[in-house]
């Protein structure tokens, strides 16, 4: 279920700015989609706030979920199953900068209102996210993706609740994979140190992860303290996943009688 793996295929990052036309609304002169306006008023943005959006992804369904030219032989079969079931969603956030950006990620839609409830707790918080552009845009390239601390949810792997488009992780590269007090490894990505006072880090009772147990997702920075995880919840004593929310006991038997059929856990 927590297999980490993806395609060595690199990629670029598609960051920019577009610029507003005077004599025009902001949304008019930048032509955001209606899914982007949509965000931006869930988010409760202002039109200033709107001006100066950063766009770090404006990618179309097809882009966004990725070729099967990008995908592994063996997760090809799954990812063809469950495309049908992905939703791409908009989503607004303060950036490392301290400015406004919208981004895009790829989710099964079981879990669109859940993602969408915790990115609205980061934005009244000013939680600061470094991006969130589909993996698709790194070649399914999960470490490449990490080192660029990019948020992303939906990759096509087998033995991994991403290959559902059930679990999303946040700023990996402040929120690294650590499993070393476990089984020894080596921190993932390379490099990384989890630091809970550091700007964008998740942590035990903040606010990100209390919403979170509220929408029924474990957080796996909870999976090496006993003292913190539900008995009903994964647990390896030293085995921390900070990066990672995904859907839990609660739901999970309702959320995978939903998945096609054919498709391979």
């Amino acid at each position: 279920m927590f297999k980490r793996g993806a395609v060595a295929v690199s990629a670029a990052i598609l960051l920019g700015v577009v610029v507003v036309a005077s004599g025009a609304s902001a949304s008019e002169a930048r032509n955001f989609s209606t899914e982007q306006q949509e965000a931006f008023k869930r988010f409760g943005l202002s039109s200033s706030q709107i001006d100066d959006i950063i766009i770090d992804s404006a990618m179309t369904r097809d882009e966004a979920i990725g070729s099967d030219s990008i995908v592994s032989p063996e997760a090809l079969n799954n990812h063809q199953l469950i495309k049908p079931y992905l939703v791409v969603i908009p989503l607004v956030y303060h950036g490392y900068d301290n400015k406004v950006h919208v981004g895009q990620m790829v989710v099964h839609q079981y879990m669109v209102s859940k993602v969408v409830s915790l990115f609205l707790t980061m934005w009244k918080t000013d939680f600061s996210v470094q991006s969130v552009i589909p993996g698709s845009k790194f070649g399914y390239n999960d470490e490449f993706s990490m080192q660029q601390n990019n948020s992303s949810a939906y990759r096509p792997e087998l033995g991994s609740e991403h290959g559902k488009g059930s679990a999303i992780d946040i700023n990996p590269l402040i929120n690294p994979f650590d499993t070393s007090a476990y089984n020894g490894n080596p921190v993932d990505p390379p490099g990384a140190h989890y630091d809970p006072t550091a700007k964008g880090a998740l942590v035990l009772q903040g606010p990100v992860q209390k919403k979170a147990a509220e929408l029924h997702l474990e957080w796996g920075g909870n999976w090496g303290n006993p003292n913190a995880v539900p008995s009903t919840d994964f647990f390896r004593a030293g085995y921390f996943d900070y990066q990672h929310f995904q859907l839990g006991y609660q739901e999970y038997d309702i959320f995978e009688a939903q998945l096609p059929p054919g498709f391979v856990n």
